[in-house]
């Protein structure tokens, strides 16, 4: 009888760190002569991720039902890239799994370290920015006002700019503002969502990143190095 995967294991995502690091020990323990379903269940313990540790012990019981060790980890796709597997399944048929699994464990340890990379270098303008905008708002709803009651009181014509300037600063008090600028934020982190659902809405994010000044260089620099990480991995494979 097949080995039944909850859904919320067959969904769950965990972090590429752990998976390098599972993979990492998995090859340790095989190269020293610890058989692969008594590894499993030794790494199944999992105390940062328990969830984690479940999905592991799953896959040992797919591997003791007579399931390839490549197949147990397909049932977890969220967790297990098809790189992954592809790597595994090729290890398992040359007869060479712990080395395979050194491989996948330098690839993973590699491009994590990029991407640890990359986060940290967009942090700092990230940081920027998010600080910018908020003195922003708070010059507009506390500084600002009192400029806006002296021109209003000169009845004087104003230049463009300043009746901007005089329209925004009235709009930041209004209640509404602030749950259309709510309302605007949820609905941005609900598009980045949805473009990640698929690999066509992906691709249009890529594109659309791409075009960014300064960020779109990054992301594609980012995207080649991982490209050629990972076409190494499988050429040596």
């Amino acid at each position: 009888m097949a080995q039944e995967i909850p859904t919320y294991l067959a969904r769950l995502k965990v972090k590429p760190r752990l998976v390098a690091i599972f993979t990492r020990q998995l090859c340790t323990m095989l190269v020293s002569g610890v058989p692969l379903l008594r590894a499993l269940e030794t790494l199944g313990t999992q105390d940062e991720c328990p969830a984690f540790g479940e999905a592991i012990l799953l896959c040992g019981d797919l591997v003791a039902a007579g399931h390839n060790f490549s197949n147990a980890c397909s049932k977890f796709p969220a967790i297990f890239p098809p790189m992954y597997i592809t790597m595994i399944r090729i290890g398992e048929r040359v007869g060479q799994l712990d080395n395979t699994l050194d491989q996948l464990a330098g690839w993973m340890e590699k491009d994590d370290q990029l991407r640890q990379k990359i986060l940290s270098a967009l942090t700092y303008p990230a940081l920027i920015l998010a600080v910018a905008g908020v003195l922003t708002l708070g010059l507009f709803y506390t500084v600002l006002p009192g400029f806006v009651e002296v021109f209003r009181e000169m009845n004087m014509p104003l230049p463009l700019v300043t009746r901007m300037v005089m329209a925004i600063t009235d709009a930041v008090r209004q209640p509404g503002f602030w749950l259309c600028l709510v309302a605007g934020g949820v609905a941005l982190v609900g598009l980045v969502q949805r473009l990640g659902r698929s690999p066509a809405q992906r691709a249009r994010g890529y594109r659309w990143l791409m075009r960014v000044p300064v960020l779109g260089r990054m992301v594609f620099c980012g995207s080649i190095a991982c490209f050629c990480g990972s076409s190494y991995t499988l050429l040596g494979a």
